[in-house]
């Protein structure tokens, strides 16, 4: 009798879909698409408000403190890709040399906030000697999480490739 190697490699995929899918059914993926989560669930568990209901006043801080900063300490603000989203904006010390850098990509679940609102940190780096870039992309749903990595990406290859100090640890 010849080997059905249809019917094994039906049987596998069957096997593999099955094993991947946690043992549910088809039915129950489409319910619970992540794990035994509902999408109510993990949109729940994405919404930042749900997990601090103080966040707008968090962000509004984040945001006032950081254009107190930007005020009393300009960065100088580059372009690392072609959209206009793609920038970066570098704090620097008055003194040269063989200085650290810190590279600070900013939080916002995805769908907000910008290198503006992560500026608040520069002047602890910056006192100490440091070199603090904070990046910017574009956001959720401008463009597709792959796309903010990639940026990001591009962002960390054109500091590297345009830093004119060498990179050492902070301590």
């Amino acid at each position: 009798m010849p080997f059905p190697r249809r019917q094994m490699i039906t049987g596998v995929l069957a096997t593999l879909a099955t094993a991947a899918s946690g043992g549910r059914s088809p039915a129950q993926v489409a319910d619970r698409p992540f794990l035994l989560y509902h999408q109510a669930e993990l949109d729940t568990a994405y919404d930042q408000q749900a997990w601090a209901p103080n966040q707008s006043a968090i962000v509004a801080r984040y945001a006032a403190e950081s254009a107190q900063v930007r005020r009393l300490l300009p960065p100088r603000t580059e372009h690392y890709g072609p959209s206009a989203a793609e920038t970066l904006d570098i704090f620097a010390p008055s003194v040269t040399g063989r200085l650290p850098i810190h590279v600070f990509i900013h939080g916002g679940a995805w769908r907000g906030l910008s290198k503006d609102d992560a500026s608040a940190p520069a002047p602890t780096f910056v006192e100490l000697g440091a070199i603090y870039i904070a990046l910017n992309f574009a956001n959720l749903p401008a463009v597709r999480l792959p796309d903010m990595v990639e940026q990001c990406r591009a962002a960390l290859r054109w500091i590297a490739a345009n830093a004119a100090l060498r990179f050492e640890p902070l301590w």
